[in-house]
């Protein structure tokens, strides 16, 4: 052996993952590997939309009128499933919510929509379940300032009657929510959601999802389109 080969430096390569020798280069005692990642593939990964999680609360204590829950929680499922995006969401249902499950479920979903499917009281706020099946009113402005302290959540519906006054409250602190001007009867509040969740799986924004919804009740000749209400925190402002 030369003495000039004495002086070479001597490279030691422990492969982790996939290294081709065309990735490989030495120059003197530097060397180099380089990962073949396309721009294409790089930027694809960048531009993918993270999943949206979908938080749907539902109650109907037994000493108020039923609500149709388990249909319109079918109705939700149906629309994303067989919509172009709808394994861009994550759907958690919940049932009999009571007011103790808001400060549980919302830190551990963190949800982006949130949707509540149970009867409204106006002013008074929204009825959930006290554990034994009779109501127990949520107020609206406790509702509001808990909402308030969720920053991921970006829509609230409340799919409930007269829950327009619960939505201008919590509108201070949400970007969108939809509530009810009035009372709305169960087919139609099942055709606002059918609407609203097959324009959100096909990609759509908030709004064109609200108007979607109310056009799923004109369409089938139900005169409560105009119930329905969206306000937009950023026009309030």
């Amino acid at each position: 052996m030369s003495d000039s080969s004495k002086n070479q430096p001597i490279f030691h390569i422990n492969k982790v993952g996939n290294i081709n020798s065309s990735d490989v280069t030495i120059q003197g005692d530097q060397i180099g590997i380089q990962h073949n990642h396309s721009p294409a593939t790089e930027q694809n990964n960048r531009d993918r939309p993270k999943t949206r999680t979908i938080l749907f609360l539902a109650a109907s204590p037994a000493d108020r009128p039923r609500l149709r829950l388990d249909e319109e929680a079918h109705i939700i499922t149906q629309a994303l499933q067989r919509s172009n995006y709808g394994d861009r969401f994550q759907l958690e249902q919940h049932w009999a919510v009571r007011p103790e499950d808001l400060h549980f479920l919302l830190p551990k979903f963190q949800p982006q929509i949130l949707y509540f499917c149970c009867h409204g009281e106006g002013d008074k706020g929204i009825v959930l379940d006290d554990g034994n099946g009779k109501a127990q009113l949520v107020a609206t402005e406790a509702l509001a300032d808990h909402l308030s302290r969720f920053p991921t959540v970006e829509c609230v519906v409340l799919n409930s009657c007269y829950s327009d006054k619960q939505a201008e409250a919590i509108v201070q602190h949400i970007p969108y929510v939809i509530g009810m001007n009035s009372a709305i009867f169960d087919r139609a509040a099942l055709k606002f959601a059918q609407g609203f969740y097959n324009a959100l799986g096909a990609d759509l924004t908030y709004e064109a999802a609200y108007q979607n919804g109310k056009d799923a009740i004109a369409l089938e000749n139900i005169p409560q389109s105009q119930i329905p209400i969206l306000k937009q925190k950023f026009k309030n402002d």
